[in-house]
């Protein structure tokens, strides 16, 4: 197994961990705040419930894994294990930053932030599906919290007249059940997404797959579970004691419009943040009694946590991916996972072309990276080969290497390389065309201006200014 696979399992086992810590308080912040539970025993039952969610999301839930894998980048756009690690480091970072200081945030912001920024870092502006991420994405972001708000307060009316007025019911087992109920639908809406970020690993390992197996959405639980056992109190607090009181039937309003929102957008594949439909609810909860009813300082804490969620885990997800394509990604403790080494500046010429057929994705990207970072003369017809290695990322490396060659010749293969099927290897074309072949290669990049991809046009203008030089 190799250990970018290694690490990308464990990534997204670590943003499961990181949003059971800061979620965990959604499901339970009624019954602590309210006195019906003490935190302990609130998180086991709530735990258990998080984690038949999470399995059950494994058949149920599969639209939703596929929204976070194909459903905001165009299909030419080929995704890879670097990209889906940059954006496990960016929704880490942030969800364990905000837990740490107690703010109840969205993992699924988190993700959709780290996915777009990055993608248009490592992809462009073009590649990104701006209407799917609108009506599928963005919408239903956007209105969770305002239905969720009514949703809360029109259960509050039904179950006091239900509860207080019509059959003096006692509500306190219900509570019970409805903080059940939320933590199953937190489980069956949160983990496909995770679920489709840690699938780029394991398709390493079974190429036939198109979904993550069961058991790496029982793996995923049992990780959301720890997090909120060892990190959940502080946004616990914030939720339960900070933002407003609630009595049992007010939590009990609060847990059912959120579990019956979530699962019901869960079910058919729109992705609402847990957060911002709880959250929301105990507001509206709060608000119902007035202004005076809601701490506006805390609220507006929240507030500001949502609102740069998007852009934090998006830089944090650009700088991963910077540092992920341009240092060596393991340390030599971990070489035993993979290869026993990773191509570098201290490799020969000679080392880096033999490494440009290894079995190893990465391995090969990298090879022909370093041999484009010199003048490759001696790896000349490795890199031709390369031109046509299965993976993009490979061939645009080595079309970036061949334009640093001082062989004229290399016109002949980088001209039939220019009508790849992936923008980015042309956009190296016609960089690598402008840079070694300079007047010979005008036809070629005049051809490049009619492509069908903004980027390679651009290219293509910025090559032929340098050619006519």
């Amino acid at each position: 197994m190799e250990a970018m696979t290694v690490i990308g399992l464990g990534a997204a086992a670590g943003l499961a961990f990181a949003n059971g810590a800061n979620d965990i308080s959604k499901s339970i912040a009624t019954m602590v705040g309210s006195g019906e539970s003490d935190y302990k025993k609130a998180v086991i039952v709530t735990s258990l419930a998080v984690a038949a969610g999470a399995v059950l999301a494994s058949a149920w839930a599969v639209k939703m894994t596929l929204l976070f894998t194909k459903g905001m980048l165009s299909p030419q756009v080929q995704l890879n294990q670097t990209f889906a690690l940059a954006i496990l480091a960016g929704a880490i970072g942030w969800v364990l930053l905000a837990t740490r200081i107690g703010m109840p945030v969205s993992t699924t912001h988190a993700i959709v932030g780290a996915t777009l920024l990055t993608g248009l870092y490592a992809f462009g502006l073009d590649q990104v599906l701006w209407g799917s991420v609108w009506s599928k994405v963005a919408l239903p972001l956007l209105l969770s919290p305002f239905v969720a708000f009514g949703a809360a307060w029109l259960a509050f009316r039904f179950l006091n007249w239900l509860c207080r007025e019509r059959y003096c019911l006692n509500c306190h087992w219900a509570h019970w059940a409805s903080a059940a109920a939320s933590g199953f639908a937190r489980g069956l809406n949160d983990t496909p997404k995770i679920a489709g970020l840690g699938f780029f690993f394991y398709a390493v390992l079974d190429p036939a797959a198109t979904v993550a197996p069961r058991w790496f959405f029982i793996v995923l639980a049992a990780a959301n579970a720890l997090g909120g056992i060892v990190m959940g109190l502080r946004v616990t607090e914030t939720l339960a004691h900070k933002v407003t009181k609630m009595d049992h039937l007010e939590g009990f309003a609060a847990n059912l419009a959120t579990s019956a929102m979530v699962v019901a957008t869960a079910v058919h594949g729109f992705p609402v943040s847990t957060t911002h439909v709880s959250s929301s609810a105990i507001l509206g909860m709060g608000l119902r009694k007035g202004r005076s009813g809601v701490d506006a300082r805390v609220a507006g804490e929240i507030a500001l946590a949502w609102l740069v969620t998007l852009p934090v885990a998006g830089l944090l997800g650009v700088a991963a991916y910077w540092s992920l394509t341009r240092a060596p990604l393991l340390p030599a403790s971990l070489a035993a996972f993979g290869p026993a080494a990773r191509p570098d500046a201290t490799w020969d010429e000679a080392r880096l072309s033999a490494a440009l057929t290894d079995a190893s994705v990465d391995t090969r990207q990298r090879a022909a990276y370093q041999l484009g970072q010199r003048r490759p003369d001696g790896a000349y017809w490795p890199l031709v080969k390369a031109l046509g290695d299965p993976r993009w990322e490979v061939r645009a490396n080595a079309a970036r290497a061949l334009g640093r060659v001082s062989r004229k010749d290399a016109l002949v293969p980088l001209s039939h390389a220019a009508r790849d099927e992936h923008w980015w290897v042309r956009v190296k074309v016609v960089q690598a065309l402008g840079e070694c072949c300079d007047r010979a290669a005008a036809p070629y990049l005049t051809a490049a201006l009619a492509d069908g991809n903004e980027s390679v046009g651009a290219a293509a203008r910025r090559s032929l200014a340098e050619a006519s030089r």
